[in-house]
């Protein structure tokens, strides 16, 4: 499938989901943003769904376009990815999606990342980034898809702290940057790094000298950047500045229209903890 115009809309959002006060609405939010500025691929971390809640019929999944990327755990009746899937098909927008489970959230919790894409999945991976020491297991997932003019990979990643001594990032890095190198390219990154772009030395230098392009920097169009805007869940040991800790990365040169901010109460209100990154290219 050919895409019918010429820019490639991507957004990326930590959802925080099932956490946040209305649940409802943060899904409602998310659905109509996603049809109002015609995202094509959408990159979601931090997605809950209850441990406890039943399993969803096969049939069903595959109604919602579904397609998995593991076999690990059960899509269950509450997973935010399936629920905003509904939503948009409510909306008519058949988006093609699937779901990774990465660890126990909260408890209560089965963590995962998700991805949509409006164009079929034609390749799909899962790849655990973490080392077994890790107190906090990383997944990233990936789909092939032509939401470009030719087929390219595009990651959800949630990423861990640099300095963590027993499962630090730049192990993490490794791994997921070996992956991309085996998928090939075209490729974009979408996701929680947990690494504030302003740091230097750490984390975001790392991406960077490996050959990625913050499509933030290279935007012909853009606003400040910060996508969290104080403390929250890992950074609460020490006071925390707004800061850029979402990316969308590019692992090919290319134009990149514009980099917007988005859920932060100025374009869409704050659904999460975390503020999204809508990214235009072309």
């Amino acid at each position: 499938m050919v895409r019918s115009r010429d820019k490639l809309r991507m957004l990326t959002l930590n959802t925080h989901s099932l956490m946040e006060e209305d649940n409802a609405f943060c899904l409602r939010t998310l659905a109509n943003a996603i049809v109002r500025e015609r995202v094509d691929v959408v990159a979601l971390q931090e997605v809950n769904q209850s441990a406890d809640a039943p399993a969803v019929e096969t049939a069903l999944l595959v109604s919602s376009n579904f397609v998995p990327c593991e076999r690990e755990t059960p899509i269950r009746t509450d997973n935010f990815a399936l629920t905003l899937a509904r939503l948009l098909a409510a909306q008519d927008q058949r988006f093609y999606w699937t779901w990774a489970y990465a660890h126990r959230g909260y408890r209560v919790y089965e963590e995962g990342v998700a991805l949509f894409s409006r164009t079929p999945i034609t390749g799909l991976a899962s790849c655990c980034v973490s080392t077994p020491q890790g107190r906090c297991r990383r997944k990233i997932a990936g789909i092939r898809t032509q939401a470009l003019a030719s087929e390219g990979w595009f990651y959800s990643v949630h990423m861990g702290w640099w300095d963590d001594a027993e499962d630090p990032f730049v192990g993490q890095w490794e791994r997921l940057n070996g992956l991309c190198a085996q998928n090939g390219r075209p490729a974009y990154l979408l996701g929680d790094f947990n690494s504030p772009a302003h740091v230097q030395g750490q984390g975001y230098d790392r991406v960077v000298s490996s050959g990625w392009q913050d499509c933030f920097l290279r935007a012909r169009e853009r606003d400040a950047g910060f996508t969290v805007g104080g403390q929250i869940d890992g950074w609460r040991k020490e006071k925390v500045d707004p800061m850029r800790i979402d990316f969308v990365f590019a692992g090919q040169p290319g134009p990149t229209h514009r980099s917007r901010v988005i859920f932060n109460d100025d374009f869409y209100p704050i659904i999460s903890d975390h503020y999204g990154v809508l990214t235009e290219e072309g």
